[in-house]
């Protein structure tokens, strides 16, 4: 009939381990893989160990059937009965000096677990702090871009406005200008031509009139009750 192992199988005696392989003995020594006595072979990994030891060639070597005995209602009773005594036992060999090493272990494992989260405290910290940094350049860049496009535009504006006053003034001069020529040009209906010249007087005409004026005194007609021209 099919029992149980007695023994461990020890499958964690070579982690971590380096051997130098033999191969003039098929590595019957273990040093190869995993040797099996009762079937004189070697197996690589440890997987293929368990199936092998579990399979049925290898229970058919030890001499044993596939076939379990049925367990009685006593023998649960004992098998259960077994293990609370295994762990009452291993309960007391729990040590007071086990328990003060586990006591320091979770102390430094709290401490390490503190300090973890307090450096891990800072780090969002400090990517807050330096993120906001970034955010608020951001916007005093754009801030100064904004202020400088708006300064440029008054600038223009104001450069044109002061060429619009310019052109302006430059149009008012020129009308005023051209007015004022306008203005001193003479004009033939406000002022008439000037009237001839008079015709110059002959010096024998003068003489006669002087002539006639003492004929006229002398005969009394002095003009207007006038009196005889003196000599």
């Amino acid at each position: 009939m099919l029992t149980a192992r007695d023994y461990k199988v020890d499958l964690d005696s070579k982690v971590n381990r380096t051997s130098v392989v033999s191969m003039t003995d098929g590595g019957k020594d273990g040093s190869a893989g995993y040797y099996c006595e009762v079937c004189d072979c070697v197996i690589k990994d440890s997987m293929n160990y368990l199936d092998h030891i579990n399979g049925r060639k290898h229970i058919q070597n030890l001499g044993m059937s596939m076939n379990l005995t049925r367990s009685t209602v006593e023998d649960v009773k004992n098998r259960f009965k077994m293990h609370k005594e295994k762990k009452v036992v291993e309960k007391k060999e729990y040590s007071l000096a086990e328990r003060l090493a586990d006591a320091a272990e979770e102390e430094e494992r709290m401490a390490a677990y503190s300090v973890q989260v307090k450096k891990d405290r800072k780090n969002r910290k400090r990517n807050r702090d330096e993120e906001k940094r970034n955010n608020d350049l951001e916007l005093k860049r754009a801030k100064r871009a904004m202020e400088e496009k708006l300064r440029k535009e008054h600038d223009a504006l104001i450069e044109q406005n002061r060429k619009e006053e310019a052109r302006k003034k430059a149009e008012s001069r020129k009308n005023r200008s051209s007015g004022s020529e306008s203005d001193d040009a003479p004009d033939e209906k406000d002022n008439p031509p000037p009237p001839p010249p008079p015709k110059p007087v002959s010096d024998d005409l003068l003489a006669a009139a002087d002539n006639d004026d003492d004929m006229m005194a002398a005969m009394g007609f002095g003009g207007f009750g006038g009196s005889v021209k003196d000599s």
